[in-house]
C-alpha cells in the first residue's frame, strides 16, 4: 500500500490553567483557543506517558518535576493549553509552586519531545505544526499502527484477547462522536489501547506519537474535522481485521486508516498550518 507523503500532553492544582480567550501561534498570530476533552492514546495521570527523550532530574528533584511535567500533560490533554500558547516560566512557577529551575528541566525535557518549541525571545509555546511537520508525523503514525494492528492480530486467539477486543470495540460502537464527543474519545483511547496491550509489543506505546498526534487534533477543530473524520465503519473494518487473525490484512487497514486521516488533512487551507516548509 503507498504511504501517503508530502500531501500529509500530577493532578489538578488549585489554581487551574486558563488560557485567554485568544493565543498567540509561533508567528505571533492570534488565534481562538479551542476547549477539549480528547484524551490521547496514553493518559498523563499515571503509567507511561509515550515520552521518553530527554534527561531524568535527579532523584531529590524528582517528585517536583513529576508533578510538574504531568500537570502540563494533563493540561495538554484537556485542551486547557493549546497549540500556539505561550508557557510563560512565572505563571508555571506560581501554579504548581516550584522554582523556575525545575519549570525549565520540564519545559527542556517537552521540547526534546517535540510538544513544546522553545523561541528565542519569546521562550516555550507549545506546538504548532507546519503542513509538513504534520505529513511526517502522520507517516510514522502509518508504520506504527500498521504494526499495532499486525501484532494484535498475530496474538488475537491468546485466551480473553478476541473479549476484551469485542468489548472496548461494542462500548465505541454505542457513540456518536458529534453527539457525545468525550465519551467517544474515552472509548476510542481505550480501544487503542487494548490494542496496544493485546499485541505485547511494549516499545510501540513509547514510540507512538501519541501526544503529537493530540495536538493536531486540537489545532485543526477550528477548520472542520481535521483528524476526525473516521467514522465508526473504519474503526469496525480495524476491529474485525484483528479479529480475523491475518496480520497482513490487519496491517494494511491500520495503515489505510492513518492514510485517510492524512488526505483528509492535506485539503485542509494553508491558514490551518504553521508556516514552514
Amino acid at each position: 500500500m503507498s504511504t501517503v507523503s508530502s500531501n500529509r500532553k500530577s493532578g489538578e492544582n488549585s489554581r487551574k490553567l486558563q488560557p485567554s480567550t485568544r493565543t498567540q501561534n509561533a508567528q505571533g498570530k492570534s488565534r481562538p483557543s479551542q476547549q477539549v476533552t480528547l484524551p490521547g492514546n496514553l493518559s498523563p495521570s499515571g503509567g507511561s506517558d509515550g515520552i521518553s527523550s530527554g534527561p531524568k532530574p535527579p532523584p531529590n528533584k524528582r517528585s517536583s518535576f513529576e508533578a510538574t511535567y504531568r500537570g502540563i500533560l494533563r493540561a495538554l490533554y484537556e485542551g486547557r493549553l493549546v497549540p500556539g500558547q505561550r508557557l510563560v516560566e512565572s505563571d508555571l512557577t506560581e501554579m504548581f509552586q516550584t522554582g523556575r529551575g525545575t519549570i525549565r528541566e520540564v519545559l527542556n525535557r517537552l521540547s526534546s519531545a517535540g510538544i513544546v518549541s522553545i523561541v528565542p525571545n519569546r521562550g516555550a509555546i507549545v506546538r504548532y505544526f507546519s503542513r509538513r511537520e504534520v505529513m511526517q508525523i502522520l507517516d510514522v503514525a502509518e508504520l506504527l499502527l500498521g504494526l499495532a494492528l499486525r501484532q494484535a492480530a498475530l496474538h488475537i486467539r491468546e485466551p480473553g484477547n478476541g473479549d476484551q477486543l469485542e468489548q472496548t470495540f461494542q462500548k465505541l460502537s454505542e457513540y456518536d462522536p458529534r453527539v457525545e464527543p468525550a465519551d467517544f474519545y474515552k472509548a476510542r483511547e481505550s480501544f487503542y489501547r487494548t490494542i496496544l496491550r493485546i499485541g505485547r509489543n511494549q516499545e510501540l506505546p513509547r514510540l507512538f506519537p501519541n501526544l503529537e498526534v493530540h495536538l493536531m487534533r486540537v489545532q485543526f477543530r477550528a477548520f472542520g474535522d481535521g483528524l476526525d473524520n473516521h467514522t465508526i465503519q473504519d474503526y469496525e473494518r480495524m476491529y474485525k481485521a484483528i479479529l480475523s487473525g491475518d496480520p497482513v490484512m490487519a496491517e494494511i487497514v491500520g495503515r489505510h486508516h492513518v492514510e485517510l486521516a492524512a488526505q483528509n488533512v492535506a485539503r485542509l487551507p494553508d491558514r490551518s498550518f504553521a508556516r514552514g516548509e
